[in-house]
């Protein structure tokens, strides 16, 4: 979020030491993430951490274990895993909000800057390690190749199509999606033929991270890979991870293969995955922008977010 949440930075900092085995000396506010408020937490040892306060308001613990179970039971390093509280929970409330207390991990997304050929190697080298975790931890979110956002993304294609007046700030995204709208209408179709298909198919589970976007992974200040923001981890194809390497997929599976003999890519569940994709983002950013009650600060970072997510998946090339 870019908006501070409605507490003061004395009473967070009084919650987070009662709560945890940690005294806090400051807190830093970073205004990004779509989905959590976001600080840096240091304490009086100098060890710097990362607090999520998350805006939804049930999550479910399920996947706060699976990041410890990947760290402590797996022994996967290159990851965000929880800070258990003093009585051994991973999350606590504020504000009647699940929050979280992670690792802190220093460097760039591939966002931010631009991983080499090594870098994707690497990563191709963890993503293997977390595929293959699936052998030792059970984790309960299985794939069964829903489209969960069909409804919103087809009330964002309404009202694209509806001859609404748009003024203000909404009328840059409305100018820039209607002209996509028989596009966004054939993604869909074909993303549903891909779902009968697949549901029929006999397929291989691995534990993916569920989206290792370019916002999402990072080159550590020490040099090694990270997978950050576990927000949608699932049982799944391996293709729902490797999509989003497409366009640097030989290192990556050249890493990959170390940990890993199935190296071979479905097209058909990587086309599901993309579509899937598309449809879950345009459903998204289309909502925060048309139908949120979002202050103009939030409403200009999900129109930068909505022009990255285009400029990333080529639909306006496709149009």
């Amino acid at each position: 979020m870019v908006t501070k949440p409605n507490i003061t930075q004395n009473e967070l900092i009084n919650l987070l030491n009662e709560s945890y085995p940690l005294q806090v000396k400051s807190l830093t506010f970073l205004p990004k993430g779509e989905v959590s408020w976001v600080y840096i937490v240091e304490s009086i040892e100098t060890t710097k951490y990362l607090l999520k306060i998350h805006k939804a308001k049930v999550l479910p613990v399920e996947r706060f274990q699976l990041l410890s179970d990947l760290h402590e039971k797996a022994g996967i390093n290159g990851l965000t895993y929880p800070l258990p509280t003093k009585n051994g929970a991973l999350q606590i409330n504020i504000l009647g909000y699940p929050s979280v207390i992670f690792n802190y991990i220093g460097g760039k997304t591939a966002h931010e800057s631009k991983p080499t050929d090594k870098d994707y190697e690497r990563f191709g080298t963890l993503l293997a390690e977390i595929h293959q975790a699936v052998k030792v931890i059970d984790y309960p979110v299985k794939e069964t190749f829903n489209i969960p956002t069909k409804d919103d993304f087809l009330k964002v294609l309404s009202h694209l199509d509806g001859g609404y007046r748009i003024d203000g700030i909404k009328k840059d995204p409305f100018n820039i999606l209607k002209p996509l709208c028989a596009r966004l209408e054939k993604e869909l179709s074909a993303l549903e033929s891909l779902q009968s298909q697949l549901r029929s198919s006999n397929l291989d589970f691995v534990l993916c991270q569920g989206e290792p976007s370019p916002g999402n992974i990072m080159v550590g200040n020490d040099g090694e890979p990270y997978l950050i923001d576990w927000d949608e981890p699932i049982v799944a194809p391996k293709e729902k991870d490797l999509l989003f390497f497409s366009h640097t997929i030989e290192p990556v599976l050249k890493g990959y293969s170390q940990h890993s003999s199935d190296i071979t890519i479905n097209k058909d569940i990587e086309k599901f995955y993309s579509l899937l994709w598309n449809v879950n983002e345009i459903a998204d950013w289309g909502n925060r922008i048309f139908f949120a009650n979002s202050s103009e600060a939030e409403l200009k970072h999900s129109l930068d977010q909505l022009k990255d997510f285009l400029d990333y998946s080529g639909l306006e090339d496709k149009a």
